[in-house]
């Protein structure tokens, strides 16, 4: 729908009379001089945690991968349960 007044629109011919000034007090710096996130870090472990799903003389086996030292710290400061290592085993 449009609407019944247009407005008006300027294609950037004047200039403004202040200098923009950035406010934020301090000087920031790139982010490869930051230190590394421990969010990201324990996001990054607890992706290491995969179910997988494989075949086994006629046998489906779906367990999960192994936890490792860091993950399995993660989870427990968490207060998360350890993932069962074996979900199911089922005939083909």
């Amino acid at each position: 729908m449009t609407p019944e007044v247009s407005p008006t629109t300027c294609a950037g011919c004047d200039r403004s009379l202040t200098e923009p000034v950035p406010i934020w007090p301090f000087a920031l710096y790139p982010q490869h001089h930051t230190a590394r996130s421990l969010v990201n870090t324990q996001v990054s472990q607890l992706d290491k945690i995969k179910v997988v799903e494989y075949l086994r003389n006629g046998v489906r086996i779906c367990q999960t991968s192994e936890v490792n030292i860091e993950a399995a710290n993660i989870l427990r400061k968490l207060g998360v349960p350890h993932p069962p290592k074996l979900h199911y085993v089922t005939s083909v």
